[in-house]
């Protein structure tokens, strides 16, 4: 959990039933925004690549 610091401002990807109960997103947050975090990361990673083969046409 020494990690948990980093996501704390990713909570916002939460699903919308989290809120209003702040002893219960600590919780739930970190595994939810991290796979958020993951699947953005590859989404970003996904287009990056797309744009440089695009660019190495």
């Amino acid at each position: 959990m020494a990690r948990a610091k980093e996501y704390k401002p990713k909570v916002r990807n939460a699903p919308p039933h989290l809120f209003g109960r702040p002893h219960l997103v600590g919780f739930f947050s970190i595994p939810f925004s991290n796979a958020d975090l993951c699947a953005a990361r590859r989404e970003k990673k996904k287009n990056k690549k797309h744009k440089d083969m695009k660019k190495n046409r």
